[in-house]
């Protein structure tokens, strides 16, 4: 699954209002049929919202269902099925406007798919506590091509290994969602992407955020991949502020509307970042050591930077450089698929070393006990 342009900023995560009555912001058209504004049914359904400009879309995101609508059109997708609608979705004064017979499928949808979900996690916290849901996002794309040298832009490359790095772990039966699946960027702002790559994880609950890059420098002479972690305290106030914002830890939703963050979401989200920040060091040395055996590289280590995407993903992230396109030998061995799988190879089994590790401690929960790879 991928996500693509938006907007604006119109991406709103809050928890679910089981809303019985007519929803706030409900416009009734000219033939009749009652509408509801797209950010109501965001706010009260607990989604975010994504705009693609080029293709007219709006999408509606969830952790469990995505809903798909185009003004002007009177058909809609509900996870990827076909919904004929009683009207035309509209656009007026700026805002979508989505037949309210269809938001009554979505809510009765969304009320499905999250009492399914409940029954997994139960079923899954017997078991103890697993890795099941990686976000991949293959850097740059679209009008944003990262690095070029030697014939070689790095939009491409992130992304033909980043695909091969998501067949190689739903192999091993692990879920994999991705931030863009084709040459596209997300936003037309830079910091926008960026941000989008973030809230994209975040709504998916992802366990794990890997984000896949190439390197390149001024220097030719450069070489060798290295794997970053964020800053621990780099701007730790403002994570934690924006975490218990969007994420409020204990508190419930009063007329659709988050409380406001108290002193005890702080704390725990405060815990929860440095516990995600060690976590991400544990995942950034399992693919450090994968790679350094799957390809003949200079080993440039773990580092931390306060990259964006890392720094805002509320769950371990890491972001890797696989090497210096600005190195002419590494450069021709990046132009070959043979080489993208094998650094292809080293991320993936980097990941399920680290699933390892995770699942015997059920989620760094426990001691963990298990003799194998460290």
């Amino acid at each position: 699954m991928s996500i693509i342009s938006t907007v604006a900023r119109w991406t709103t995560v809050l928890a679910l209002f089981a809303a019985t009555v007519v929803l706030p912001g409900t416009a009734v058209g000219q033939d009749k049929v009652k509408y509801v504004g797209a950010h109501h049914v965001a706010l009260e359904c607990g989604l975010s919202l994504f705009f693609d400009d080029l293709s007219n879309r709006l999408r509606l995101v969830s952790e469990d269902t995505e809903a798909v609508v185009t003004p002007g059109l009177d058909v809609a997708m509900l996870d990827c099925e076909i919904v004929n609608l009683q009207s035309r979705v509209m656009l007026k004064r700026g805002e979508v406007q989505i037949p309210e017979s269809f938001v009554e499928m979505l809510k009765k949808r969304l009320e499905e798919k999250r009492a399914q979900r409940r029954k997994k996690e139960e079923a899954a916290q017997a078991q103890g506590k697993k890795l099941r849901r990686v976000v991949l996002d293959p850097g740059h794309g679209g009008r944003f091509p990262g690095a070029c040298a030697n014939g070689l832009q790095e939009k491409d490359i992130n992304l033909s290994v980043s695909l091969k790095v998501k067949d190689m772990l739903e192999e091993q039966g692990v879920e994999v969602l991705m931030t863009r699946e084709r040459d596209v960027h997300l936003s037309e702002d830079h910091k926008t992407d960026l941000e989008l790559r973030c809230d994209f994880t975040n709504s998916k609950k992802a366990d794990i955020f890997v984000s896949i890059h190439a390197n390149g420098c001024t220097n030719p002479a450069a070489t060798g991949f290295e794997v970053y972690v964020v800053r621990p305290h780099r701007e730790l106030n403002d994570r934690v502020e924006k975490a218990a914002r969007e994420a409020p830890v204990t508190g419930e939703e009063l007329g659709g509307r988050a409380k406001r963050a108290t002193e005890i979401d702080k704390i725990v989200w405060r815990a929860l970042l440095m516990a995600y920040f060690e976590q991400s060091k544990c995942l950034a040395e399992k693919i450090s050591g994968k790679l350094d055996t799957a390809i003949a590289d200079n080993n440039r280590g773990v580092l931390e930077s306060n990259f964006r995407v890392i720094r805002n993903s509320r769950c371990p992230a890491v972001l890797v450089e696989m090497g210096f396109m600005s190195h002419r030998a590494t450069a021709a061995k990046l132009k070959t698929d043979a080489y993208r799988r094998k650094i292809a190879r080293g991320i993936a089994e980097g990941i399920l070393a680290f699933k390892k590790k995770y699942d015997a401690t059920c989620g760094f929960t426990k001691p963990d006990n298990e003799d194998g790879d460290k």
